[in-house]
């Protein structure tokens, strides 16, 4: 893996808010994620802003790139450290 364990757990805290999801798990949270993603997908394609279609382009660059992030399974050791955050640090 090219990133640092602590940036991934970073980067799926992001990817959580953005899908509005509390902590925990993503294993757990799969089918959730899914149906989130699908639901921010309709509201926030270009086709269905037709007025500021590059804004839009760049919410669904953003909610691609969490539901990328989100669908990855975590490693054991990045859910040591993401407990960690959770528990201590945020």
């Amino acid at each position: 893996m090219s990133e640092n364990v602590g940036e991934l757990v970073l980067k799926r805290r992001a990817a959580k808010k953005l899908f509005g999801i509390e902590k925990g798990d993503t294993t757990e949270l799969i089918v959730q994620i899914k149906r989130i993603y699908r639901q921010l997908a309709i509201q926030h394609h270009p086709d269905r802003n037709p007025i500021n279609p590059e804004e839009a382009t760049r919410t669904m660059a953003r909610i691609n790139e969490a539901y990328e992030i989100l669908s990855i399974p975590e490693s054991g050791g990045e859910k040591h450290i993401r407990r960690f955050y959770e528990d201590f640090i945020i």
